[in-house]
């Protein structure tokens, strides 16, 4: 165990505390100044005014005092060791302790011996568990510490992106379109990091001793885990991109992630493939729209006048003042006290660039990639569905092409028919069936 430091935690009151008890207990049982009760009381004040006194010599000098303290006394203190001994003990422990026939529990007017054997082996376990579990608890709080230490360097290294970046921009290095992509990309990596780092931290608050296992282990995996936690969370961050390029690749609703809280990409985009994109491709600045002549049910129509012309309809123009809006509904001016809903300029185009639909979808990616880093198993679930997926169209195409021509191939279901090489090309006509096949 390292030297505990002051400023991080107050295991010096703590120590102090305990062992004020002790030199009270010590020297009320103390008959005269120089004996062995009194010895002991003056070695324990030592310790209870040391800057830094040592909680393992504290407990050294408790289990001295079980054994010189008075017969009749240490019969007494017995039950207060096994009542602290059943508080941090299992129940595998426990059923152990009983099962080795400790003193039984006193009758009126037949006392039980206690023997040293019995307080010592109390004690020796309840300061076992009391060391590990300052230990456990200072392992916690430097890893946590650690964690924190962690996002603050990746928060620095993203302010230096962003700062590359714009100088690249002012210098004209780069086009806006990498400036835009580049910083979305990082700050969808930094949010997976946050999320899985929030996740550990999770963990490590809800640590609990586990049923049946030696509690050396748990101490050993907090004091060994710091490699597994920057793993998870560089993860975090990889599988946030991994979330970003599934929809951006126009997967999502072939894994059952589309609507919701899922993001959609921008209308008509080579990625949107849903069936209903085309009828949000309109825009308040579109041409003139010809609307048919309405009619009511008590209208009379004329059937040899044929169909009525059309009724042009044109749309009146934004009031001054507002921004106008593009395709895709991202605002091409900055924003005004004029516009109900206003989103800062940078954010729209961040974004765009990264090619969802309106300022929301970003937010929907933000926390997606949030929960990406946060559920560890999301992203991996999401690309074993795909590899199943495809696996699936493999098995049922394999046993066609291997039976030839004569044999009708098994019907491969809808959702399967999934062309990988080429998404957008179209789907290759099903085989014409045997002859006398069918009626």
């Amino acid at each position: 165990m390292r030297p505990w430091k002051p400023d991080e935690d107050n295991v010096e009151g703590l120590a102090r505390t305990y062992a004020g008890g002790l030199y009270i207990a010590a020297r009320g049982l103390s008959t005269h100044t120089g004996d062995a009760l009194d010895e002991l009381a003056d070695r324990i004040r030592a310790q209870v005014d040391h800057p830094r006194p040592d909680m393992r010599e504290i407990f050294a000098l408790e289990t001295e005092l079980s054994r010189i303290m008075p017969p009749e006394v240490k019969e007494r203190r017995y039950w207060e060791y096994r009542a602290r001994f059943e508080r941090v003990a299992s129940p595998h422990e426990l059923a152990a302790y009983l099962a080795s026939k400790p003193p039984p529990t006193p009758t009126a007017g037949t006392p039980s011996p206690i023997g040293d054997a019995d307080n010592l082996v109390l004690l020796g376990h309840v300061h076992r568990n009391y060391l590990v579990t300052v230990l456990r608890e200072q392992s916690e709080r430097d890893l946590k510490h650690w964690i924190q230490r962690g996002l603050q360097r990746g928060l620095f290294l993203y302010i230096l992106v962003l700062i590359a970046l714009l100088f690249a921009d002012m210098k004209g290095w780069v086009p806006k379109q990498v400036l835009y992509f580049g910083v979305g990309l990082s700050l969808l990596f930094l949010v997976g990091r946050l999320g899985a780092a929030t996740s550990v931290v999770q963990r490590l608050q809800k640590a609990v001793r586990e049923e049946g296992r030696d509690a050396f282990f748990e101490v050993t995996a907090l004091c060994t885990g710091r490699r597994g936690i920057s793993i998870a969370m560089m993860e975090g961050g990889i599988f946030a991109i991994l979330l970003y390029i599934i929809f951006g690749a126009g997967l999502g609703q072939h894994l059952g992630m589309s609507g919701g809280i899922f993001p959609q990409v921008e209308v008509n985009s080579p990625a949107d493939r849903t069936p209903d994109s085309g009828a949000e491709a309109g825009t308040a600045d579109e041409a003139p729209i010809a609307i048919p002549e309405a009619t009511g049910t008590g209208a009379a129509k004329d059937p040899l006048a044929g169909t009525p012309p059309p009724v042009t309809v044109t749309r009146p123009p934004p009031p001054a003042g507002r921004s106008q809006s593009n395709t895709f509904g991202w605002k091409s001016d900055p924003c005004d006290a004029s516009n109900v809903i206003c989103m800062p300029s940078f954010i729209s185009q961040i974004g765009k660039h990264l090619g969802f639909r309106d300022y929301p979808d970003f937010f929907k990616m933000l926390l997606l990639a949030f929960l990406a880093g946060f559920a560890e198993r999301l992203v991996p679930d999401a690309l074993d569905r795909l590899v199943q997926r495809r696996s699936s169209v493999a098995d049922n195409v394999a046993p066609a092409v291997a039976a030839g021509s004569t044999n009708t191939p098994p019907k491969v279901p809808l959702e399967m028919e999934v062309n990988w090489d080429a998404p957008d090309a179209p789907r290759p006509s099903p085989p014409p069936p045997p002859p006398g096949a069918g009626g």
